[in-house]
């Protein structure tokens, strides 16, 4: 969860939407559509948090020790379970299609490689680092020259700038859905999880515009 403090209470926007919102930025990329697999991408994009979230009664995976909502930044990076959640999402990925699992398995790479991650951890993306390489000697990729530096802030207006423009349309609005949860703790994932559920959805819109 992606977790932020409102004078309401507590503000939610779950991993999965975060992920949609990533494949909807992505889908506006210029020129994007000539690329290998850029179907596949947008896919893995979207789908690279994607792991069903429990909220069961008696657990707190979901909250902090004081019973709040807890920020996926929360977790700390030591944390086993890190690991055991990212290779059951990479292995995922691979059986849906091997270019997912290369895109899942990279974005793992960068997350945690030269972080102060568990021994466990580092075993899992040296074995990915392997994977990827076998599975890439069966997909036709293309190297982009890379080495842009793109620059994006906020205006007065609360438009997003962005520099050099890398989309097709010259504005591109964007929404992501939120809830509010007004109880500032509660017991356990399950009563979190019945909060949710019975909370109204909100909208979050935002434009973007090239500078």
């Amino acid at each position: 969860m992606i977790v932020r403090s409102v004078d309401q209470g507590w503000t939610i926007v779950f991993q999965t939407s975060h992920g949609l919102l990533a494949q909807r930025i992505a889908s506006c990329l210029n020129d994007a559509r000539a690329l290998p697999y850029w179907f596949e991408t947008q896919v893995a994009i979207g789908l690279h948090d994607d792991l069903h979230q429990r909220y069961k009664k008696g657990e707190h995976e979901q909250l902090t020790q004081a019973g709040a909502p807890r920020d996926f930044s929360l977790v700390p990076i030591q944390d086993r379970k890190r690991a055991d959640e990212m290779r059951k999402r990479i292995d995922e990925a691979f059986r849906k299609h091997s270019w997912l699992g290369v895109m899942q398995s990279k974005h793992a790479d960068c997350l945690y490689r030269g972080e102060d991650t568990t021994a466990d951890m580092q075993q899992m993306l040296d074995a990915e680092a392997q994977r990827r390489e076998a599975a890439l000697t069966r997909l036709e990729i293309m190297t982009d020259h890379g080495g842009t530096r793109f620059e994006i802030w906020q205006d007065d207006t609360d438009c997003i700038r962005v520099a050099p423009w890398p989309f097709v349309d010259e504005i591109v609005e964007l929404s992501i859905e939120y809830r509010t949860v007004k109880q500032l703790s509660y017991a356990d994932d399950e009563e979190l999880g019945t909060a949710l559920k019975a909370c109204p959805v909100g909208i979050r819109t935002l434009a973007m515009r090239s500078a």
